[in-house]
C-alpha cells in the first residue's frame, strides 16, 4: 500500500471528528484534496464498512472534480478500485472490510432518497447549495456506526453566495462545528506559476477571498441586473439562432458553452468546462459530445493553432473578436439567462465583478475566474457584430 501524502497545515481536520467539519479557503489552498484525502484515510483505517457520501448540486460536474480527486488520491495509496460509472459509486476491499464511495447530486433527489447506511458526507462547492439542501442531508446521516459521523464542506469564502454558512457555522459559533480557513501558503503543493497569479490580483476584495481565505462581500457584479437563473423547462424550444463560444486552457478550464438567441435574448447551456486538456482531449470531448460539425463556434483569437486543429477536425471554428468593453458592453444590453444545471457557468457570472483599488470602483473587470464568461462574450459578441446591426453602449 502507498503512502498519503498530508500538509501539516491540515493536521487538525485530519484529527478533528466534530458533526461539521467547514473549511473555508482561498484559490489554491488545498482544501478539496485534503477532503479526498481524509476521506480514504477514513475508508482504509477504521474499523467498519464505510458508506461515504460525496455531493454537488449538479451531478454532472461530480465527474469532473470530486471522482478524479478520489481517484487520484487511491492510486496513491495503491489501491485498486471498481469505479461503477451506473451506480456512481467506486468500492474497493481492504483489510477485509468493502468500503464505498457514492456520488449524487442534488439535482436526482430520487437517487438521494434510494441511498440508506450512509456513514459520512462531504459536499463540495458547498456555496453552490442552499441550507435547506443541508438539512436534508444532514438529516440523512442517522444511525448508529462503529466511528464518528462527519459532513465535510469545502468552498471558497464568498459572502454573497455563501451567506448562511457564514451565519450559522462561523458568526453564531455552532458547537458541533470546526470551522477553518486555509490559503494558498498553506498547500505545499501548489505549483508556483498559480501561486503567483494570486498574488498579482490587484482587486482588493478577490485578493481577501481568494488569496488570503477571508470572508467578503463581492460588490460591483458586472451582471448583477441583466443575469437570471430560470428552470430549463423555460427555455425556448426553438431559438431564433445557436452559436457557440469556446475559450482555451490548459491550467485553467476549457469552457465550451452553448449560445441560443431567442427575440434579443440569451439563453445559455455549460457544454464543457475542464482543466488540463489537450487539443486532442478537446476534439474527443466534442465528438463524444456531439457537437454538430455545421455549428459556428467562435474562439479565443490568441490560439490560432488550436482554432487550425479544431477545423482540421471538422468543425466551423472562427477566431472571435476579443474587444472586453464592447462585447461586455453588448452582453450588458441583453437579457441573459441560465439553467440550474451550469454549475460553473452560474458561478462565474454570479461573481464576475468590476476591479477595486484603494476602495474605488473602476471600469474594468476582474481577470479571474472568467472562462465561461469570456467564451459566452466571444459567441455573442463576434456573432452579432458580424451581422451587422448591433448598438454598442459604451460603459
Amino acid at each position: 500500500m502507498g503512502v498519503l501524502r498530508f500538509s501539516t497545515a491540515y493536521k487538525k481536520p485530519l484529527q478533528d471528528q466534530s458533526r461539521y467539519l467547514i473549511l473555508v479557503g482561498g484559490g489554491g489552498a488545498g482544501k478539496s484534496h485534503f477532503a479526498a484525502r481524509k476521506i480514504v484515510y477514513r475508508l482504509i483505517t477504521e474499523p467498519q464498512e464505510h458508506r461515504y457520501l460525496c455531493v454537488r448540486k449538479v451531478a454532472a460536474t461530480l465527474r469532473y472534480s470530486v471522482v478524479p480527486l478520489i481517484k487520484e488520491v487511491l492510486a496513491e495509496a495503491g489501491i485498486l478500485y471498481i469505479h461503477n460509472k451506473t451506480d456512481r459509486t467506486i468500492t474497493f476491499t481492504v483489510n477485509g472490510r468493502t468500503q464505498t464511495i457514492l456520488f449524487v447530486g442534488l439535482d436526482d433527489p430520487e437517487k438521494l432518497k434510494s441511498i440508506e447506511r450512509i456513514t459520512s458526507i462531504w459536499i463540495e462547492e458547498a456555496t453552490e447549495i442552499t441550507e435547506d439542501d443541508f438539512n436534508q442531508l444532514d438529516l440523512r446521516l442517522r444511525g448508529k456506526t462503529e466511528t464518528y459521523k462527519q459532513i465535510i464542506l469545502t468552498l471558497n469564502p464568498v459572502l454573497t453566495r455563501a451567506r448562511w454558512i457564514y451565519e450559522r457555522f462561523e458568526r453564531k459559533q455552532d458547537p458541533r462545528a470546526t470551522v477553518l480557513h486555509y490559503n494558498v501558503y498553506d498547500n505545499p503543493f501548489i505549483d508556483a506559476e498559480y501561486r503567483s497569479t494570486l498574488e498579482s490580483l490587484q482587486d482588493d476584495t478577490y485578493r481577501k477571498i481568494y488569496l488570503h481565505g477571508e470572508w467578503a462581500e463581492v460588490k460591483g457584479l458586472v451582471f448583477q441586473d441583466n443575469f437570471r437563473i430560470i428552470p430549463a423547462e423555460q427555455y425556448p424550444q426553438e431559438p431564433d439562432e445557436t452559436v457557440y463560444g469556446l475559450d482555451f486552457g490548459y491550467n485553467n478550464p476549457t469552457a465550451l458553452v452553448r449560445i441560443d438567441i431567442k427575440d434579443q435574448d440569451i439563453f445559455l447551456h455549460e457544454i464543457l468546462y475542464e482543466r488540463h486538456l489537450t487539443n486532442s482531449d478537446l476534439i474527443r470531448k466534442m465528438q463524444e459530445l456531439q457537437i454538430p460539425y455545421d455549428a459556428t463556434i467562435y474562439a479565443d483569437a490568441a490560439e490560432p493553432d488550436r482554432i487550425r486543429e479544431l477545423q482540421d477536425a471538422g468543425w466551423d471554428v472562427r477566431p472571435a473578436d476579443k474587444n472586453v468593453r464592447e462585447g461586455l458592453a453588448l452582453l450588458l444590453d441583453r437579457r441573459i439567462y441560465s439553467k440550474p444545471e451550469n454549475t460553473n457557468l452560474n458561478k462565474e457570472f454570479e461573481s464576475y465583478k468590476w476591479k477595486e483599488k484603494d476602495g474605488q470602483t473602476l471600469d474594468e473587470p476582474v481577470k479571474m475566474n472568467d472562462h465561461a464568461v469570456d467564451a459566452v462574450r466571444y459567441g455573442v459578441y463576434t456573432h452579432l457584430k458580424k451581422q451587422g446591426g448591433v448598438t454598442i453602449w459604451r460603459l
